[in-house]
């Protein structure tokens, strides 16, 4: 008995030796992959690497800045996004803290210094922000706009530079946003041409006509300020040609073509005025309807012997005008050899006109590379595009440039009258009724609408602008054959022989209707024949594309 109880004592004795003996459970292991005392900047992604020493596993990792809990995460890599914005300049301390499934923790710390160099100001940052977004970068200019917003929350070229981020990853309402809460000055004309340009893009993606409309109109009003602070900018400067060149011009942008006139004559009506002057004046005469005018002017140019290739190709341009492609084509000849960009814009309209849309589309490419953003030469290209879709982008980039360009709002609905849906001539009417607010003489403008109207058997709306355009234009057979189908429409048959006669006698090979045609029918045919042609200042004598970089 006393035996066993010996051995019994010393197996007890083994047994409580062998648990002293073993280690205490270890706990979790973290540890920062950023060194300690690394300078970071902008957003930086803070990464822990935790392992527990069993199979317990790590249910969370915790980390803190400066003692204030920033943020949690629950899977591997253990990590967090620190916006380094968000605090200020200097060293702080970053803390991480992991947690296993048995309740046993580890903590590693490191300081880290943020260094943004807010100090170089939010100018610095803003303009490096434009500069890396115009040169393709816009991650570095991302962060380069930040860094000024958050030294200056009004920096206006910091929400250029944000605005023109968000519309390359065509985040449009968020880049709207940023520039209206920047407070746009009235003065600065840059920023709400781009505000302008941002409501068209918009408008493109509306859900219905009246957000489109509502859209518009606001590029219209904010494209109307820019025009206005760019006139009231024109102080003299001690050059009275230079002057009265500028002011026309930026009454011109504003179609304000008699003003633009008065302005173009103080410059360019001398025998010794500079042909770039006179041919200002020329392109206003027509531009104002005063065709005799414009005719004589050429004459005068011509006997002083001061008419260039310009002032050739503004008289084609008023050849096109009046339905006439043949002699305008053949009067700018010299000036496509020669790569004269109005020349080619006319001769283009012309070769569509004469239905040669393979040459017209080689003279737009020509003065696409002349002027590529030019609003005409973009609504040009647009008539030459084989893809329908294709040929709307262009539409709205002219639009973008110039929210007031009437031609282009009717080129769209033309081309919304051309497609399908029930709704689509009203809808397009709403459409055209705007361009003839901005433009109510507007040919292009006037022809849809009443076109519109007739496809909504409404004629007697029809009629009055059918008789403006007449009035207008004179010599225009695709007016004399739609007032004839206005007449039919409204039971008048007294004079739609007339009519269809006199249009034979203009263009026997486009427009010899033996019958009256449908609205329908005539507006593709109209589509295909008529062309907004237009010209602007810009046009005349264009910088090369490199001047212009």
């Amino acid at each position: 008995m006393h035996s066993s109880s010996r051995s019994l004592a010393r197996w007890l004795s083994a047994a409580l030796f062998g648990l002293a003996a073993m280690p205490a459970a270890a706990d979790p292991t973290i540890r920062f992959e950023l060194p300690d005392g690394t300078t970071v900047s902008d957003v930086a992604t803070i990464v822990a690497r935790a392992v527990s020493p069993d199979d317990a596993g790590i249910d969370k990792v915790e980390f803190m800045v400066d003692g204030q809990l920033a943020a949690t995460d629950t899977s591997t890599p253990y990590s967090f996004d620190w916006d380094t914005l968000s605090t200020t300049e200097g060293e702080h301390v970053i803390s991480a803290t992991a947690f296993d499934a048995k309740g046993r923790t580890a903590t590693a710390r490191i300081t880290l210094r943020v260094d943004n160099e807010l100090a170089k100001g939010a100018d610095f940052h803003a303009q490096g922000a434009l500069a890396a977004l115009k040169g393709g970068d816009p991650d570095r200019a991302a962060k380069l706009a930040r860094r000024a917003l958050k030294i200056a929350p009004d920096n206006l070229l910091a929400a250029r530079a944000l605005a023109g981020i968000h519309r390359q990853r065509r985040e449009l309402a968020q880049a709207i946003a940023v520039l209206e809460k920047a407070s746009i000055p009235e003065s600065d004309a840059d920023a709400r041409a781009e505000l302008a340009a941002l409501y068209i893009a918009h408008a493109a993606e509306a859900p219905s006509t009246g957000a489109f409309l509502e859209l518009a109109g606001k590029a219209v009003e904010q494209h109307r300020s820019v025009l206005a602070v760019r006139q009231a900018a024109v102080a003299p400067s001690g050059d009275p040609a230079a002057d009265a060149l500028r002011l026309g011009d930026a009454r011109f942008a504003a179609r304000n073509w008699v003003g633009a006139l008065a302005a173009y004559q103080k410059c360019g009506l001398g025998d010794d005025a500079p042909i770039h002057c006179a041919n200002r004046v020329l392109l206003a005469y027509i531009q104002n309807g005063r065709i005799r005018d414009a005719l004589s002017f050429v004459g005068t140019l011509t006997r002083r012997r001061g008419a260039d290739e310009v002032t050739r190709a503004l008289h084609a341009l008023v050849l096109l005008n009046d339905h006439q492609p043949a002699k305008a084509r053949d009067m700018v000849q010299d000036g496509i050899a020669s790569d004269v960009l109005p020349s080619l814009i006319v001769a283009s309209y012309a070769d569509l006109a004469l239905r040669d849309r393979r040459r017209a589309r080689e003279e737009a490419d020509r003065a696409a590379r002349i002027a590529p953003d030019l609003p005409e030469v973009l609504l040009l290209r647009a008539f030459v595009q084989a893809d329908p879709i294709d040929a709307q982008k262009l539409v709205l980039r002219a639009l973008e440039k110039d929210p007031l360009f009437a031609e282009a709002y009717a080129v769209r609905d033309f081309q919304m009258m051309g497609g399908q849906g029930s709704r689509r001539f009203a809808i397009a009417g709403q459409f055209l009724e705007f361009a003839l607010k901005i433009d109510p003489k507007s040919g292009y403008a006037l022809m849809g609408t009443a076109l519109a109207l007739m496809a909504q058997r409404r004629p007697h709306e029809a009629e009055p602008l059918l008789a403006q355009l007449m009035v207008q234009e004179p010599n225009a057979p695709d007016a004399l054959v739609a007032m004839a189908t206005c007449q039919s429409l409204l039971g008048r048959t007294l004079r739609i022989n007339d009519l269809l006669a006199r249009a034979l006698k203009i263009d026997p090979e486009r427009w010899n209707d033996a019958l009256v045609p449908e609205p329908v029918d005539l507006i593709r045919r109209v589509y295909l024949y008529r062309h907004p042609h237009f010209v602007s200042p810009a046009a005349l004598y264009p910088r090369p594309v490199a001047a212009q970089r």
